[in-house]
């Protein structure tokens, strides 16, 4: 019984252990194949990803090639219509230069024509028009290639440019193309690589499994202890396989997210790259095609306005050799030529702003400096004086030198004091080319002007151009990198023909684009704030009914008035004929049209009579005399012919009845005398004697002034007109006949001494003070005087207070000698040595620049509305 229940009991337990065993195994196979379905999911999940990645990748790709194909397309489109206007534009030459050669042949052909009917006079005269014609002519088409080959060169620059930056996006694009596709197949063979290992591990186990089954069945009979331990080894090792199995599969999974985001946003960053480059591309094409097409419309109205002003100037020299006077009509299309030159707001580049109003002059321990309206330091309290011109520079002066600001504080030109040595005349002698080199701009115009026949006039020509384009250059390499619209502008009008103005225009026209995406009113206070005739012709352009259109052309109103009396100062500076002929041109309606034909007339007239006057040639003198009976040389020329006559008298054994000398409308004695003490009495008036005395100068030196008479008033612009005719009046404030005159420089002051000193019925000559009488007159001989009268520069000055101009003669406290304007109204000039000088203060400046001793030099050739003068007396 007991080995039957001990025999149950075992089979029991064998049946127990069997069932256990195939549970087990059950769990094994049920898990095996959860696992083996989650990794089927698995896969199918990587599968469907990797497919939408190669399809997302796809897709950009032909987006990108898609968008190379169109940038592509529109490249040779662009380089195409590129191409026609180019060939266009060499049409529009060629078809401007043939009219012009047309022209020219026509107008040669009246010009012959003109010289056969007219007399030698004539026949002089229509060849220098011809032969300045010519070298208009030439200048301009040597400025015209100039600026083609410039156009050119920048068009092959930008070209060169958008081919290397299409070039360098392509190579980009391919790169990131096959770093996709090299990504794509690593991925796909390392998945596969990850199936081979994960089904020859399954396999392994599989077999492993199978051996372990096997070698139970064999050991069955085995004790339990050693099956039990069998069986845990074995699930310990599936379970660490299994652990090892998921940990791997895990990192392999972030491995693989990792990389796909790493690859996403470099995807991301590389499509935004190449789309800021390609939009830069074609930011960088479209403002190439902008600023073409703005130049060339400029030059096309360049070109317009350059026809119609030479056929303009034609009509009026073919009206001026008729003598008949300009009619109303052509006035009114004369000035409708400068509302439409006005109107060219491409062409017209200036600035000008009053900083008088921002700007604030101070003085620290006698010496004077700038400080803006923010009250920071634009220039240290270094300089003996300061002022501000209307055209925004600031002069100052320091040891005699003359330094010129922009409205920032920045150096723009150093003039250096005349020599000490130099002749009594402020015009250089120059006998060598070193001599040349080292003279400034000023002195060499004053040789060619008043030294026609100096043996180096060709040298000194030369060397005028030679330093105005090392101005010009200099001026260029401080404002290229500028981005104040007022600095551009005017370095395009002081140098409208410049080899830089392309540059400089592109730069303007840059900074203005900017400016008009802005509002209205932001638009509108920026152009009136800056002042600039470019701002304002825009705002024209985009409002043209805009809230501010009335102020914008009142604006462009008085900077037009502004341009041209700078302009005509400028003229007046360098006071050459060619000058004036150019500013006559530019401006054939200007109220200083008269005025710049009596400057021509009178330099015409000094250039003949240098020419002539140490000839001895008797007939020649005699033709200037006739040709020019109003000139101030007239009276030298007079005396010339009477010594002539003398001498003939003197070397001839016979007498001979005196000749009269020729006169093509002489007047009658009682008129000669009767015009000559008109002008006597008008310059004679209000003389006031200086006592002798001793005082201190400027420059601490003692000094004895002996007596002598000196003008009570500034020299009036009534007492010009009545010495030199109605119409030749300089003032630019002429309101009142006897406010001072003003812009006048040196030179003209000795052509109107001459006129007035030969006058016969004068018992008087006439001379400008030197420096130590008109401050011991101003300051009446008291050492502590700051101003001519008064310390109170309210009491005895005109000074700026807001009000521009002079004012009518007299009009303050005259001081202790019975003098009046010493200090204010207008500037006095005097003489030092050699030098000219200026006095005195101005209605421009401030009572700190208008001190006794002050003291500016100034060029001989130099004349703005700030300066004038007043006269010695002496018998003759």
């Amino acid at each position: 019984m007991e080995a039957e229940r001990q025999k149950a009991l075992a089979i029991a337990e064998e049946e127990r252990l069997a069932e256990e065993k195939r549970k087990q195994e059950e769990a094994e196979r049920h898990r095996l194949e959860q696992e083996r379905l989650a990794e089927d999911r698995r896969q199918a999940e990587a599968e469907k990803q990797r497919q939408e990645q190669a399809a997302q990748a796809e897709a950009e790709r032909q987006k990108a090639l898609a968008i190379a194909e169109s940038e592509r397309l529109a490249d040779e489109q662009r380089k195409e219509e590129e191409a026609e206007r180019h060939r266009l534009e060499q049409e529009r030459l060629a078809e401007e230069n043939r009219q012009a050669r047309a022209e020219k042949l026509k107008h040669e052909q009246a010009a012959h024509a003109e010289v056969e009917r007219q007399k030698a006079l004539a026949l002089a005269e229509s060849q220098r028009l011809a032969e300045e014609k010519r070298k208009q002519e030439e200048a301009e088409r040597y400025s015209l290639e100039q600026e083609r080959l410039a156009e050119d060169r920048r068009q092959a620059e930008l070209e060169k440019l958008n081919q290397e930056q299409v070039s360098q996006a392509e190579a980009e694009r391919q790169k990131a193309a096959a770093l996709a596709e090299s990504q794509r197949l690593a991925e796909e063979k390392s998945k596969q690589e990850e199936a081979n290992r994960h089904r020859l591990e399954q396999e392994g186990i599989a077999e492993e499994r199978r051996q372990i089954q096997a070698q139970k069945q064999r050991q069955e009979q085995a004790a339990q202890a050693e099956e039990a331990q069998q069986k845990a080894l074995a699930l310990a090792k599936a379970e660490h396989l299994a652990e090892e199995k998921l940990k791997q599969e895990e990192a392999k999974r972030l491995r693989l997210e990792q990389e796909r985001l790493a690859e996403e946003r470099k995807k991301v960053e590389a499509e935004k790259q190449r789309k800021e480059k390609a939009a830069q591309v074609e930011a960088e094409r479209q403002k190439a095609i902008a600023i073409a097409e703005a130049q060339r419309l400029a030059e096309k109205q360049r070109k317009e306005e350059k026809k119609e002003r030479q056929r303009l100037e034609k009509q009026r020299l073919a009206e001026e050799r008729k003598g008949s006077p300009i009619d109303s009509k052509r006035k009114k299309r004369w000035l409708m030529l400068g509302m439409i030159c006005l109107a060219s707001i491409f062409l017209m580049y200036y600035t000008y702003t009053s900083y008088t109003y921002t700007h604030i002059s101070y003085q620290e321990k006698g010496k004077y400096g700038i400080r803006d309206a923010d009250g920071v330091d634009l220039l240290p309290a270094i300089y003996d004086s300061i002022y501000l011109q209307s055209w925004g520079y600031i002069v100052a002066y320091k040891d005699g030198a003359e330094y010129r600001f922009d409205k920032n504080g920045q150096l723009i030109e150093k003039i250096e004091p005349m020599p000490q040595n130099a002749p009594n005349d402020p015009v250089l002698t120059l006998n060598d080319q070193a001599s040349i080199d080292k003279a400034t701009i000023e002195q060499l115009l004053d040789i060619i002007r008043l030294q026609p026949n100096h043996p180096l006039i060709v040298q000194l020509k030369k060397q005028v151009k030679v330093i105005e384009l090392k101005v010009e250059n200099d001026t260029y390499q401080k404002i290229k990198n500028s981005k104040d619209i007022n600095v551009l502008e005017g370095f395009l009008i002081r140098y409208p023909k410049s080899v830089h103005s392309m540059k400089v225009k592109s730069d303007l026209q840059t900074l203005i684009q900017i400016l008009l995406q802005q509002s209205e009113n932001i638009l509108y206070q920026t152009a009136i704030q800056q002042n600039s005739i470019a701002l304002l012709g825009k705002y024209l352009e985009k409002y043209p009914k805009g809230k501010y259109v009335k102020e914008v052309q009142n604006a462009l109103l008085d900077i037009s008035k502004t341009i041209e009396t700078t302009q005509w100062t400028d003229a007046v500076k360098y006071n050459t004929i060619d000058a004036y002929q150019a500013f006559i041109l530019k401006y054939p309606a200007s109220k200083y049209l008269k005025q710049a034909k009596n400057n021509i007339s009178s330099l015409q007239s000094q250039q003949a009579w240098f020419k002539i006057k140490n000839t001895n040639d008797e007939k020649a003198i005699r033709d200037f005399l006739k040709a020019n009976p109003n000139s101030v040389f007239s009276s030298e020329a007079i005396t010339i012919l009477n010594a002539m006559e003398a001498g003939k008298k003197k070397n001839t054994s016979t007498e001979m009845p005196k000749k009269e000398i020729p006169n093509p409308t002489p007047p009658t004695k009682d008129e000669d005398d009767k015009l000559c003490l008109s002008i006597v009495e008008k310059i004679n008036q209000n003389y006031v004697k200086i006592p002798a005395g001793k005082f201190v100068n400027s420059i601490n030196e003692d000094v004895s002034i002996g007596s002598f008479s000196l003008s009570k008033y500034e020299f009036s612009q009534a007492q010009y007109m009545a010495l030199m005719g109605h119409d030749a009046n300089l003032a630019y404030f002429h309101k009142d006949e006897n406010q001072p005159l003003e812009s006048i420089n040196y030179y003209q002051i000795k052509q109107m001494l001459v006129k007035l000193n030969s006058q016969p019925c004068s018992e008087y000559t006439y001379r400008l003070p030197t420096l130590d009488e008109w401050e011991y007159a101003a300051s009446a001989g008291s050492p502590d005087a700051l101003y001519a009268g008064s310390n109170d520069a309210a009491e005895v000055a005109v000074y700026f207070t807001g009000k521009p101009g002079t004012r009518t003669t007299g009009t303050k406290k005259a001081n202790a000698f019975g003098l009046y304007d010493m200090t204010g109204n207008v500037a006095e000039i005097c003489l030092y040595n050699s030098q000219i000088m200026r006095k005195g203060g101005s209605w421009r400046e401030k009572p700190g620049a208008m001190k006794i001793k002050n003291t500016i030099p100034m060029p001989a050739g130099s004349a703005d509305n700030q300066t004038g003068f007043r006269l010695v007396r002496e018998k003759k």
